[in-house]
C-alpha cells in the first residue's frame, strides 16, 4: 500500500513540476544513441530518394549498408552484455 501511495504521489509531483511529457511520452528520457543516428540517416536517405537526388536503387543499398552497419553495432553491444569478460573492460555501459 505503500508503494501505491508513493507512486502516486511522484506521478503528481510531475505533473505539478511539469513534467507531463515524461507522462506522455516516457522514451523521451531514455535514448538509444546509435539508434538515434541509424534513424537520423535513414531519414536522410529517405528524404534524399523522394527529392529524387538519388534512384530508388541507391536508396535500396544505403537502407541496406545502413542495417548491416547498425545490426553489427547491436551484436557486439548484446555481446558485451551477455559476456563482458569477452567484449569490453567494464561490465557496465559507459554514457556517451
Amino acid at each position: 500500500m505503500k508503494n501505491v501511495f508513493l507512486f502516486l504521489l511522484c506521478g503528481l509531483a510531475m505533473v505539478f513540476a511539469g513534467c507531463e511529457t515524461l507522462l506522455n511520452e516516457p522514451g523521451s528520457l531514455l535514448t538509444d544513441p546509435q539508434f538515434t543516428e541509424y534513424d537520423q540517416k535513414m531519414k536522410e536517405a529517405e528524404s534524399s530518394y523522394l527529392k529524387k537526388e538519388i534512384t530508388y536503387a541507391e536508396y535500396l543499398e544505403k537502407k541496406k549498408e545502413l542495417d548491416q552497419d547498425y545490426n553489427e553495432e547491436a551484436n557486439k553491444r548484446k555481446q558485451v552484455i551477455e559476456n563482458p569478460e569477452a567484449g569490453g573492460s567494464s561490465a557496465t555501459p559507459t554514457m556517451p
